[in-house]
């Protein structure tokens, strides 16, 4: 979050050992404009994965900003600092693989494949430009949504101050539709059974 603000900030030094760091600071401001300028002429959001083009042009900005405060130390920060990043997101991958990988139900990614029906797995979204329907069409793969998802285990424990954490369980008993992530409503009450208020996740 602060490197961009940093970067910002660097853009108006006026000193620098680089006699490009001037035309390198007007190259970025020019391909903002362009990027600005191209999704006033288009119907398409803007998406982060449009921008990988002009990578190259942030990561030497950004390279030369780091060059201002090069140090021992700051190699140091900077070295701790990217393998927290490593180990926080190995934890991550631990964590979630079990749950979230492909290749924990690849059967049905397979099967997919092999049918030649995507939807079985999951869909486009819907401001692409070919976009599959919402849900699964009950015709050509009958589903039911209350007799397809169980509950094996239905649990909760009092945390840390109060918290309150839930453990849920499911299982699938349809063997010809693969859900994806499960939308569930939480209603909060207070002590005398009113409030109501509710979320979805």
């Amino acid at each position: 979050m602060w490197q961009p603000i940093w970067m910002l900030r660097e853009w108006f030094r006026t000193q620098a050992p680089f006699p490009e760091w001037r035309p390198l600071k007007w190259l970025v401001v020019g391909v903002v404009l362009i990027v600005y300028a191209s999704y006033w002429m288009v119907m398409e959001p803007p998406q982060a994965h449009a921008f990988f083009v002009i990578a190259p042009v942030g990561l030497m900005f950004a390279a030369y900003c780091w060059t201002f405060v090069d140090s021992p130390r700051w190699r140091r920060v900077a070295a701790v600092v990217l393998t927290t990043n490593v180990l926080y997101h190995a934890g991550q991958a631990w964590i979630h693989a079990p749950q979230h990988s492909l290749y924990r139900n690849r059967e049905v990614v397979a099967t997919a494949v092999r049918l030649k029906e995507p939807e079985m797995f999951g869909h486009r979204r819907a401001f692409a430009i070919d976009g599959g329907p919402a849900m699964l069409q009950r015709d050509s793969r009958p589903w039911d949504i209350q007799r397809d998802l169980r509950f094996l285990e239905d649990r909760f424990t009092v945390g840390f101050r109060g918290v309150v954490i839930w453990t849920v369980r499911l299982t699938l008993t349809n063997d010809r539709v693969a859900y994806r992530d499960v939308l569930y409503r939480t209603r909060y009450r207070d002590a005398s059974g009113g409030g109501g208020e509710e979320h979805a996740e």
